[in-house]
């Protein structure tokens, strides 16, 4: 399946769109848009010397952790988690990494919550993921979106009514493989025609709206040419034709175009705010401007072909890249080349409106072209309506822990993405009251740790952990957090800082260590505070804080001392009389 990159802004900042099953995961190709896979022209076909090795844009670092350390592992309801696997060892049990494994688990295919988790804390090892930011920074959190399957109305013959088409693959799209050519570039690819002699690009959205290329390779016509268009955002749907019968369309391919947001283009011209550009205020907006609609859906050149593909069990989901249905609220889309298809892993995240905690075992079932990044999921929610609600509204910051099967070694990152430099190949474990005692000795420093707090920590070799500010870099790699009050540093887990007397400061202070906590209140001016929480909270990892002093227009914030200061600064940038 594929599709968008769902929340604030479905179609707006990114989509994300499902590619069909491939027996090498790092092959798979990104079915609406291919943003990095696909090179603008096809100059990259001619083989003449080969194209430069460009520094790697992404990092990725696993940490051997504690199962305490995931963030609701204990209280997660495991069953449907249970089944979504079972289907992912249907395609991974010939592999190496979990042949064992999944052995294991079709001797006793059915399991409640309590046997399920067992088996899981049995079988694998889980691995805190990270990756060093632009900036060089160690960070372990990631944006989380949702998409869904669906259902849109339908006909087999056009009419007045059913005036859309849905295409399946053209007859001269060719594919060439670059990794073919260059095995550096293995799993990259480039789509196009050939005229003559020469590979050209396909033609964009408007040109195979406006011509004849794709006549005779209708599927169905549907009623919406909204539905359409976000129908090729997900990747794959339902259509219920006039008869009551129900089709599924899949992801097939894609005309090689780069996939850009809709919802940004209306966001750049001042149509849309970005608290608008969700995808129930997309909608409205196309259906109020309907005389624009040409205009607006032509801006994302990218066009999605499908194939039909028969539903033998309506209550299953789409097939993944993985080739395995997918499951609601347990399957997720990542990028293979920093995560490997069909792994378990933990998701903790937050609802969207309300913020409460959603943390659950997922399966990585999926792959999207707007999909980039170490940390990066896309939850699939489901089918119908509903689903489509939950994943327009899904954008929000997460961890991931991957579940690797013990014993086994980790999996390598793919093309272009290079292990950070703080590996775990080469971590130790160090006993916490070991690194304290040193600091205290050193320092004068005093120190309450938490009981919940593990004994044991990972620390990669060679780090020097002799001065506080290494120390808490070593605390925040484990996932652990500190603040000092009245004299005492308190050494607590992230999850739980939000209960936590993190210490108010009015001022920056020299004294305080770029990674230990405060909380500061932030005078707003020209600005209504309570609009700026959604702009600033992505600015924030998940375990900080952020509100409206209560009766005020001022901000309270619960952060690391280093963060507090980026955001005072961006605040004060945004803060400003508007220029006359």
């Amino acid at each position: 399946m594929k599709r968008v990159a769902a929340a604030v802004a479905l179609t707006l900042l990114g989509g994300c769109a499902t590619a069909p099953p491939q027996p090498v995961p790092s092959q798979a190709p990104a079915p609406a848009r291919e943003p990095a896979a696909t090179p603008a022209a096809p100059a990259a076909l001619r083989p003449q010397a080969p194209p430069p090795t460009a520094a790697p844009a992404l990092t990725l670092r696993y940490q051997r952790v504690e199962w305490t350390a995931l963030e609701g592992w204990a209280s997660d309801d495991m069953t449907a988690a249970w089944q979504a696997f079972l289907a992912g060892c249907g395609a991974l049990k010939a592999r190496p990494d979990w042949q064992a494994v999944c052995a294991q688990a079709v001797q006793q295919p059915q399991r409640d919550a309590r046997s399920a988790r067992q088996f899981f804390e049995a079988q694998f090892e889980p691995w805190r993921i990270a990756y060093d930011d632009e900036n060089g920074k160690p960070s372990d959190s990631g944006m989380i979106t949702g998409y869904y399957e669906p259902v849109l109305r339908g006909s087999r013959k056009p009419s007045n009514v059913y005036s859309t088409p849905l295409h399946a693959v053209p007859d001269d799209l060719l594919t060439v493989e670059l990794g073919d050519l260059y095995p550096s570039l293995k799993g990259e690819r480039v789509r196009g025609r050939v005229q003559g002699r020469k590979v050209l690009p396909y033609p964009d959205r408007t040109a195979l709206a406006g011509g004849s290329t794709l006549h005779g390779k209708e599927l169905v016509w549907v009623d919406d040419a909204v539905d359409a268009f976000f129908l090729q955002v997900q990747g794959s749907g339902r259509v219920t034709l006039p008869d009551g019968k129900v089709i599924r369309l899949a992801y097939a391919d894609q005309n090689g175009q780069p996939y850009k947001a809709i919802a940004r283009y209306l966001v750049q011209r001042g149509e849309l705010t970005v608290e608008q550009a969700t995808a129930p205020g997309l909608r409205q907006w196309l259906k109020n401007n309907p005389k624009r609609l040409d205009e607006v859906l032509n801006t994302n050149p990218s066009v999605v072909f499908f194939r039909e593909e028969p539903i033998t069990d309506p209550s299953l989901g789409p097939k993944g890249a993985l080739g395995v249905p997918l499951t609601a609220g347990r399957s997720v889309a990542v990028d293979p080349r920093n995560l490997p298809l069909g792994a378990p892993l933990f998701l903790s995240t937050t609802v969207p409106v309300s913020n409460a905690p959603l943390r659950r075992l997922v399966m990585a079932q999926d792959t999207g072209g707007a999909i980039r990044g170490v940390v990066r999921a896309d939850l699939f929610e489901g089918l119908g309506a509903g689903a489509g609600e939950r994943a327009g509204l899904m954008r929000q910051q997460g961890k991931l822990w991957l579940l690797w099967p013990k014993g086994r070694p980790l999996p390598a990152p793919g093309p272009g993405i290079a292990p950070a430099a703080a590996s775990t190949a080469a971590t130790q474990a160090v006993a916490l009251q070991s690194l304290l005692q040193q600091q205290s000795q050193a320092t004068g420093r005093r120190f309450v740790v938490d009981p919940k707090v593990p004994a044991q920590l990972r620390v990669t070799n060679g780090t020097d952990t002799g001065s506080w500010a290494a120390v808490l870099a070593v605390l925040r790699g484990n996932g652990l957090a500190a603040f000092t009050a009245g004299g005492i540093t308190n050494v607590v887990l992230d999850a739980d800082i939000r209960t936590q007397p993190v210490p108010v400061i009015s001022a920056d202070d020299a004294t305080i260590a770029d990674d230990e906590w405060v909380t500061r209140t932030v005078a707003v001016r020209y600005l209504d505070a309570t609009q700026l929480l959604p702009v600033l909270r992505p600015l924030l990892p998940q375990a900080a804080h952020l509100a409206v002093v209560p009766g005020s227009n001022a901000l309270l914030v619960v952060d690391r001392y280093a963060n507090t200061r980026r955001l005072i600064a961006t605040l004060r940038e945004m803060d400003k009389l508007p220029a006359r």
